[in-house]
């Protein structure tokens, strides 16, 4: 019994490693020179690759945090109509590379997205782009490790959404 109890210790002061949270992945953004896409309507289609969050490895970003936070965050700045039928327009996310430390004071997370614009009525690609985002979270930011690496999944996912949304709102469809 004595053997577990440092391990115990442990394991509380690292904590369970979580998933990256919507909330903290929506960005916030001042758009300046904004072309009006209200009038036009947006699928959020394929979003693939990306790692599920596991206990060994810690925080992980995966298709479903990014596609839930890509909707979420077009929703709130309303730069397209969003919809899963008969959309003008479809955004296809591949999450191509990330990469975070397993340990350390200061947390960097790296995130490349490959994110393509498909023209839903000549099923045509006018738009792609490889973007790539870092976020670092300082050890002043949380004591504990995993919380850390979670913020600094949460901040690539911000800052790789909100390069996304800067450029698509200058972009002439």
């Amino acid at each position: 019994m004595k053997i577990y109890i440092p391990f115990y210790i442990l394991l509380f002061i690292i904590g369970c490693a979580p998933s990256p949270q919507l909330y903290n992945t929506i960005p916030i953004i001042n758009f300046q020179n904004q072309i009006d896409y209200r009038d036009k309507t947006l699928e959020i289609g394929n979003v693939m690759g990306g790692e599920l969050t596991n206990e060994l490895e810690g925080s992980k970003i995966n298709a479903i945090i990014l596609k839930v936070a890509l909707i979420e965050s077009f929703k709130k700045y309303k730069l397209f109509l969003i919809t899963n039928i008969k959309a003008d327009y479809r955004l296809n996310a591949i999450i191509m590379y990330q990469n975070q430390p397993l340990a350390g004071l200061d947390m960097t997370a790296n995130l490349l997205v490959k994110y393509s614009l498909i023209n839903q009525n000549s099923n045509e690609e006018i738009w792609t782009k490889d973007i790539n985002s870092i976020y670092t979270a300082k050890f002043s930011d949380s004591l504990i490790g995993m919380e850390r690496l979670n913020m600094a999944n949460e901040g690539a996912i911000r800052k790789n959404i909100e390069i996304l949304l800067q450029t698509l709102a200058v972009l002439k469809l």
